[in-house]
This record gives structure tokens, sequence and C-alpha cells, in this order.
């Protein structure tokens, strides 16, 4: 059912883009950042994909992969975010059904948002979370192992039998224009909790030391600053509430042990 939703989506986005008459490409970049996530073996784990820079003339199509290590992870549930909630189903009547659709192949989320309304009032205009990822960490995960999320183009041909691959699609189909836009990826991950994955809570930039430099890296990656790079070990690091997120909850207790308030012990589990 989800392949033939895929299909069904994809379709409606080539409909869409033959609609347009006059087609050119527009100037612009659109930021795709995967979030991250530590759990344990057997626990469930949640990611979110968000955009920035959307235009502000709006995105009607979009199509794009996540790749990920199914040895890590098991992917059960996608779910669209606020900003993809434009009414554009309702709106599609019987074809609404089509407008998102995801599917998990083993190794990639395939994940296809696209309306054929030329209307713009149904098209995505805000930044924020785009879909939300759920699933489980593999039970036989071993402590410490990390599987990156990483933003691609769905493995497959642009048609069947073309013998060209396709490649991440982000677009604006007006009624007489066509815009295409690039796409600055964040990747995201998803890290297994225990061992020794967290040995130095609060080290953020991994560098064997705790200092100022780690908070204001992690507030940068809080931010969604899409210019730094925390590697999953950071990431695992910067959990110092110990919640499986990388919140201002983290740098507040980083920033606690660095003015003395509280000791090393209690950054963490330990």
């Amino acid at each position: 059912m989800k392949k033939m939703k895929l299909v069904s989506c994809l379709m409606a986005m080539a409909m869409a883009a033959s609609a347009a008459t006059v087609a050119h490409a527009a100037d612009g970049t659109v930021a795709v950042t995967v979030g991250t996530d530590t759990q344990a073996p057997g626990a469930a784990f949640s990611v979110d994909v968000n955009l920035g820079s959307v235009p502000a003339g709006g995105l009607s199509s979009i199509d794009f992969a996540i790749d990920y290590d199914d040895a890590i992870i098991d992917v059960t549930d996608v779910k669209l975010g606020s900003i993809a909630e434009t009414g554009a189903a309702s709106a599609e009547g019987d074809m609404g059904e089509t407008l998102f659709t995801w599917n998990d192949t083993g190794s990639q989320i395939v994940l296809a948002w696209a309306t054929g309304m030329v209307d713009s009032n149904y098209w995505i205009k805000n930044n924020g979370v785009f879909v939300t990822i759920s699933g489980t960490v593999d039970a036989d995960a071993t402590a410490g192992a990390s599987t990156a999320l990483t933003v691609s183009a769905a493995d497959r041909e642009t048609y069947p039998g073309s013998g060209v691959p396709c490649s991440i699609t982000i677009s604006a189909v007006g009624e007489s224009s066509t815009a295409n836009y690039d796409c600055n990826a964040t990747a995201g991950s998803v890290t297994v909790a225990g061992g020794d994955v967290t040995a130095n809570w609060g080290d953020v930039d991994c560098n064997g030391e705790v200092k100022i430099a780690d908070v204001i890296l992690l507030n940068r990656f809080i931010g969604e600053d899409t210019t730094i790079t925390v590697t999953p070990q950071g990431l695992a690091n910067a959990d110092c509430a110990y919640d499986g997120q990388q919140n201002g909850d983290d740098s507040t207790a980083i920033l606690k042990y660095l003015a003395g308030m509280i000791g090393y012990e209690q950054l963490g589990p330990q």
C-alpha cells in the first residue's frame, strides 16, 4: 500500500510539473536538518526532520530520502509536521490521500510530499518540522553504536527504464512557472546508549576537555546552525540531563558544572 501511494504521489508531482507552461530555474537553497536521539537497545526513538530557509512563495513538491543503518534502528512510523499540514489534502478531494507518502526500503526512508494545487495558499511556507520519524533501537545493537541519518536522493530511476538516477526535488510548481531549489542538508543520528559512549560528559566538541566552547557549540546546534557539525559522540556527550535529547537543560547543566555549582559526577547518569 505504501508503495502504491508513493507512485500516486510521484504521479501528482509529474502532473503538476507538466501543468507549468513557462518553466525556469530559480536561485535559492532550502535547509533540511535531521535531528538526533540517544536511546538504549529496545527503546523507542524519535527525530524531527526540519525545513529551513523556506522561500516566501512556498514549496509544492518535496522528494528525498533519509539513509540509515537497519542494524541499529527499526523505523515504524513517519508523521507529517505542522508546516506540512496546509489544507491541501482536503482541497484535493479523492487525491488528497496521495499528498504525502513514505516508504521504508530497509536502508532508506523515502519521503514525498506533493500537491497539484497551483494556489500557493496550499503550499508549505513556514520553517519548522516537516516530518517526525519514529521507531525503536534494535534490541541487539551495541552500546555506543550509531547510525547516521543522511539526506539523499531516493534510490530509484526518474522513471522505470530511464537509466537516470533520481535526484532530490524541492520545488514550487505554479500556474505559469516552476522554481527549483538546492538542498543544504545536515545529517542527524540515532546513538545507542550505554557503554562508554558518553564517557566524557559535557565534551561536545570531543577535544578531551569541558569548557565554555562546548556550551557555545551545543547552543548553536540547538539553534539549528547548519554551518557547524557535532559528531554522534559529541551529541551523546552533550546529553548531560540524560533524557535522550540535546536542549537547553544540557547547556544549563554544563554551565553549572563550569561555574562550580555542581560536581562532574552530577552530569549524566553518574
